[in-house]
């Protein structure tokens, strides 16, 4: 087995997916260094821009983990649009998709932090182990 698919392994182990209503999301649960890096930008920009840091923390968290969706529209971004298209997952969609629908927002972020928490009583089990 190469590398190549060592990580995509890996990766995929990382992966769960959540519904709401009609749209399909799927997660990749980050890392401890990408959680830890994502902590330490949002201490940073909550530093020269004021604000909360855990709010920027979890925002910044939810947009890393979501890899991708399906049955996600651009009306669910402009409630006025009125052609039924699919919103594409780009770099920026996911923050926008967020800010129109905070309540998605919520519950993907309650998914996935439960994940993280599930990870974490496995790692400290084992280093009891």
């Amino acid at each position: 087995m190469d590398l190549a698919d060592i990580r995509r392994k890996a990766q995929a182990a990382r992966q769960f997916d959540h519904a709401i209503g009609v749209a399909g999301f799927t997660l990749r649960v980050p890392t401890k260094l990408e959680s830890s890096i994502a902590w330490s930008q949002s201490v940073a920009q909550s530093r020269q821009g004021g604000g909360e840091h855990h709010l920027r923390w979890h925002r910044e968290l939810l947009t890393l983990a979501v890899v991708g969706w399906s049955g996600v529209m651009v009306r669910d971004v402009l409630p006025t649009c009125e052609v039924a298209e699919a919103l594409v997952l780009e770099p920026g969609a996911a923050e926008l998709l967020f800010d129109a629908q905070p309540a998605w927002e919520e519950q993907l972020l309650t998914a996935l932090l439960e994940h993280l928490a599930k990870r974490s009583a496995v790692e400290d089990t084992a280093e009891k182990n």
